[in-house]
């Protein structure tokens, strides 16, 4: 199994475009150093397309957050299509999130057909708990209907 874990850029609560610049070329470069074949539902040309489209939007926006630059740079790696690479936000964020009730945090999902059941939550609440069917994830339908 190969990962790529990224804390992406420092902890200013900020990153200014040539951090922005500089963590992308760091991800690519590790996605290079680490993975077997980074490239093989998407060529290297579409990647590099994508991840310049992500220094355009962060360019426009001027200083952007940890968690939008997590926003913009998690969907270009899923775009390589391979469950073993992900991006992860910092434990730090990770926690902060976990105290202020977030719902954006990971958690164990289990695959049966087209639907997908909660395992594992971060934590016990109201609204998720283990055996929950995940019906959509951020407005993207799961499939599987009752």
């Amino acid at each position: 199994m190969f990962c790529v874990f990224v804390a992406c850029g420092c902890s200013l609560p900020k990153y200014n475009q040539s951090e922005v610049n500089a963590d992308l070329k760091y991800l690519k470069t590790k996605l290079c150093n680490v993975h077997p074949d980074p490239f093989f539902t998407l060529t290297e040309c579409e990647f590099d397309s994508i991840s310049r489209d992500v220094e355009r939007l962060c360019m426009v926006e001027g200083n952007v957050s940890q968690k939008q630059f997590y926003c913009y740079v998690n969907p270009m790696v899923a775009r390589l299509d391979d469950g073993h690479t992900r991006v992860d936000v910092p434990y730090k964020t990770q926690m902060k999130g976990f105290f202020w009730g977030s719902k954006i945090l990971p958690l164990a999902l289990r695959f049966s057909d087209t639907c997908a059941y909660v395992v594992t939550p971060i934590r016990e609440s109201d609204s998720l708990r283990s055996g929950d069917r995940v019906v959509n994830i951020n407005g993207i339908a799961m499939g599987g209907g009752d």
